[in-house]
């Protein structure tokens, strides 16, 4: 029996770990890029559990299309925002992130008055479970995990191998040097920051049909991805995809074994951290004013 919990949690924690990691690595991106804390990040997450609802619940259509409405609406609203909004104060971390953080209480508000306070049931898209070795594993959870290692090596080959994904590294490293080398600043921060909201959106679109969708449901996984990126280091998106698996594991596996009390060793490995390595596991330096 204690193997088969212990089977269990791992598949849960890994699934938890891969969400953290989709969340994480788009607040990276943004924060090494633009120098500032994306309050608005959970609203995005927030996008993709409403275009999975809408275009399956409402409308019938397949859940894949769902992901990648939710998924598009993310990114064009992202790239809007960092031309309208967050341009201006590039570089500036307070004004950029309190500007962050009315944008994401418009979003929720907008949600709120669209689709209303009550949480919205996305219908069962994988139903049955495989069985390997006593082991149960739904189906729908096996997508997700696949769905999420399929887009997180999507963006790591984006990153390193393609020619905007090594100007968005330029930019985070030093946007002044960047500019000197011809790499246009602009257009790099808006896809940047496009693709960190498109990722929040796939982590909501993926998740939807585990749970319930709601103008809420953004706040847990950005106080999740703020978890991660202290524990994985300011800016490092290696940071973020370890920190997310050391604190995925954690927290499914004390939940499991402690029970309510797990709930605290996440938050006390936190404070470890800002104790005696504030800096994160692979954090750097961000210019910041």
């Amino acid at each position: 029996m204690s193997f088969l919990i212990f089977s269990q949690t791992f598949v849960n924690a890994l699934l938890l770990s891969l969400i953290y990691v989709l969340v994480a690595m788009g607040l990276t991106l943004i924060l090494s890029i633009m120098s500032m804390i994306n309050f608005a990040h959970g609203e995005l997450y927030m996008f993709g559990g409403f275009g999975v609802y809408v275009i399956l619940q409402r409308f019938g259509y397949n859940y894949w299309l769902g992901v990648l409405v939710g998924v598009l609406i993310a990114v064009l609203a992202g790239v809007l925002l960092e031309r309208t909004v967050f341009r201006p104060l590039r570089k500036e971390l307070l004004p950029a992130s309190f500007a962050a953080l009315g944008v994401g209480m418009i979003l929720q508000t907008v949600a709120l008055m669209i689709f209303g306070p009550l949480d919205k049931d996305v219908p069962t898209v994988f139903p049955g479970v495989i069985n390997i070795s006593g082991v149960f594993i739904p189906m729908e959870k096996l997508v997700i995990v696949l769905g999420s290692l399929a887009v997180i090596g999507a963006i790591i080959v984006f990153v390193n191998y393609f020619r905007a994904g090594q100007a968005l590294q330029a930019v985070a490293q030093d946007s002044e040097a960047a500019a000197l080398m011809g790499i246009n600043i602009n257009r790099i921060n808006a896809l940047g920051f496009g693709i960190g909201c498109g990722l929040a959106a796939v982590a909501g679109g993926l998740i939807a049909p585990l749970y319930y969708v709601s103008p809420y449901m953004g706040m847990s996984p950005l106080l999740k991805a703020f978890n991660v990126i202290i524990i994985g280091g300011l800016g490092s998106i290696p940071g973020a995809v370890l920190g997310s698996f050391l604190l995925g594991f954690i927290d499914q596996f004390s939940l499991t074994y402690l029970g309510y009390v797990g709930n605290i060793v996440g938050f006390l490995l936190i404070l470890l951290f800002l104790l005696f390595r504030p800096r994160g596991l692979l954090g750097r330096e961000i210019q910041m004013h």
